[in-house]
């Protein structure tokens, strides 16, 4: 079978104008960089090179090229064992993954009965593989084509469900990243803008440090810093296009000596922030007038270069301070919180208000309840933990007659204020397998025995995948509002997560004795 893709020459107002390339496949318009896929690998350059005497002379020619089943199969395999190079460089692009997606197309146009298709489905098989664990519109495209070319040769289908992605949710999730924690959708909207992604065992590894390296990178590729003196050369780390951007964009200064393999600081991090958004989206400074009274360890960095770039970060509501006041400028970041704050650069409307960033009055009532603020009703954040705590000592995850069960004894809690429990468990790529309803567990005491099994068996999820399951509890008052809330999970053992409701900054594990717990 041939395949006609014609190429046409479009000249400007003057004959010697940029000249653009133009390839239409069955009645579809695409680009020369897709097209160079397609055509076996060749950049638009060499291609558009290979045809412009004979277009110089003949500016209405058109040209038609015939691919045979044998040149779209030969060239399709090159262009992925190419993609497939690329990805193990880390240097990957959505743009690449588009450019296979019409590539893929070709295959739709052969006929059904091939005498190729133990070489298609290999094909489809290793783009898949290509995709995994990334993010982006090439994505979608790519799975798109790939579940149409499987439907064409009556294909078994094996590939993820892209529909998700369609309706704005992220197709890949980690193992370590629920939808009930506090960065959750930080996380999830990075990986949409193709500026972070996780770690080749499906993990995202929110709660550890964040190198310098890792932060700038993420940052000049969220604000959209591009480096165009940067060459690549023998010995280079994976991170140095992205610091060449950083330093050709004013984000990092020359002067700087940098381990950029080193955890990131607090200081550090509001510095690079703040001059990236100044020189990548010209943001205007802020009034700082009033921040420092704000701030409750304001004098450890009175008076030094960092002072300027906290303040204005403090004041924009990007990289604010704890519960406490507290800014911690020499604290290292984890990755949860880089992604909260790094998104908050890129959008603007999800930005801490300012004037609610203020130390939380816990002046209270026999200890119980904050009276004043912005968390007036809630109960304190000690005596809340401690029924957390209380709580958590009597939870069990067990296995009974083959099944899974997770208990748990809440106790009763002082008038006005009731239980907000979860149990929830996760495959190996963070798809839910289980999830409890608020409706049945919020406002119980008492104890309490889930069991834990699947709700996706029509979708071939079953209990034998799950590799992650949680426990969380929280106390909240009439509003369903609380101060703090923690959490057990399987894949962390003897620790458990202590995470703020009113902040996104002071998440961190702490010991916690799980040797009873665990019993599965």
């Amino acid at each position: 079978m041939k395949q006609e893709v014609y190429i046409e020459k479009t000249y400007g107002r003057e004959k010697k104008s940029n000249t653009e390339f133009k390839g239409v496949i069955k009645g579809v318009v695409v680009t020369a960089l897709a097209l160079s896929v397609f055509l076996g690998g060749m950049t638009p350059k060499a291609y558009a090179s290979s045809f412009m005497d004979k277009f110089s002379q003949e500016p209405n020619t058109i040209e038609a090229i015939y691919m045979t089943e044998d040149s779209i199969i030969t060239n399709l395999t090159k262009t992925i064992g190419l993609l497939e190079e690329l990805k193990e460089k880390d240097m990957l692009t959505d743009q690449d993954l588009i450019n296979l997606a019409v590539s893929l197309g070709q295959l739709n146009t052969l006929a059904k009965d091939t005498e190729h298709t133990d070489e298609v489905l290999k094909l489809l098989d290793r783009a898949e593989n290509l995709v995994k664990g990334k993010y982006g519109a090439g994505v979608s495209l790519v799975l798109d084509a790939v579940n149409e070319a499987r439907g064409h040769f009556n294909l078994d289908s094996d590939s993820v469900d892209v529909k998700d992605y369609k309706s704005g949710l992220v197709i890949y999730q980690f193992s370590d990243v629920g939808s009930n924690d506090w960065f959750y959708s930080n996380v999830t909207e990075l990986v949409k803008l193709g500026a972070i992604n996780g770690y080749e065992d499906g993990t995202f590894k929110p709660n550890n440090n964040i190198s310098y390296a890792e932060y700038l990178k993420i940052l000049g590729c969220s604000l959209g810093a591009e480096s165009k003196a940067y060459t690549k050369q023998e010995g280079d780390e994976w991170y140095s296009p992205y610091i060449a951007a950083c330093y050709e964009n004013g984000i990092v200064g020359s002067y700087e000596d940098i381990d950029f393999n080193a955890p990131i600081t607090r200081a550090d991090a509001a510095r690079f922030t703040e001059k990236a958004l100044n020189h990548l989206k010209n943001e205007t400074c802020k009034d700082t007038t009033n921040i420092s009274g704000k701030i409750t360890d304001y004098n450890s960095f009175k008076g030094t270069p960092d002072e300027y770039y906290i303040l204005q970060q403090y004041a924009k509501g990007i990289l604010v301070g704890d519960d406490n006041g507290a800014f911690r400028p020499a604290s290292n970041l984890t990755r949860a919180e880089a992604s909260t704050i790094i998104l908050r650069a890129v959008k603007p409307e999800i930005r801490q208000v300012i004037s609610s960033v203020t130390k939380p009055n816990e002046t209270v009532d026999n200890s119980i309840v904050i009276q004043d603020g912005a968390f007036a009703g809630r109960m304190n954040t000690k005596l809340a933990t401690q029924y957390d705590l209380q709580a958590l000592e009597t939870a069990r995850f067990y296995k009974e007659n083959g099944k899974m069960y997770v208990s748990i004894d809440l106790p009763q809690l002082p008038e006005g204020f009731k239980w907000q429990w979860s149990v929830a468990s996760y495959d190996k790529e963070g798809q839910y397998i289980f999830s409890t309803y608020t409706s049945d567990t919020e406002g119980k005491t008492g104890k309490q025995i889930v069991e834990v099994y699947s709700e996706y068996v029509d979708e071939g999820r079953t209990v034998k995948d799950i590799k992650v399951t949680t426990l969380s509890v929280s106390v909240i008052n009439e509003n369903r509002k609380s101060m703090i809330m923690h959490k057990l999970s399987t894949d962390a053992k003897n620790q458990i997560l202590s995470q703020s409701k009113v902040s996104s900054s002071d998440a961190e594990w702490v010991s916690f004795d799980t040797s009873k717990i665990f019993n599965w």
